[in-house]
Parts: C-alpha cells; structure tokens; sequence
C-alpha cells in the first residue's frame, strides 16, 4: 500500500497476500484473467473496509 505522510514522503507498506494457481482443468485465458478481476476487486473492498483507507490507481 503506497501513501503519503504529511511531508510528501512516500511510503510503502505491505498489506496482504493472496496466492493461487491455475486449476489443471484447462480454461481460457479470458477466464483466468476474469477471475484475477474479480480478486483485484474483492482485495480492495476487503482492504477499504479493514484498514480504513480509501484505495485509488495512481
């Protein structure tokens, strides 16, 4: 997590892990892609709501 102390000094901060992996059933890459989305955005309302932050793309 990437932020900003009062003086502009940036700082970064590990916040949270996720690991997965492809299943073997084959499936399209779309799917795959899809799925790692649909993470990105679950990750972010989970760390919005525990953290108390509010996440923005830079």
């Amino acid at each position: 997590l990437l932020t900003q102390t009062s003086d502009g000094v940036p700082q970064v901060r590990f916040v949270l892990a996720k690991a997965g992996v492809t299943p073997i059933k084959r499936r399209s890459l779309l799917r795959v892609e899809l799925m790692a989305s649909l993470l990105a955005a679950r990750l972010k309302a989970y760390i919005t709501k525990e953290v108390g932050v509010i996440v923005r793309s830079p």
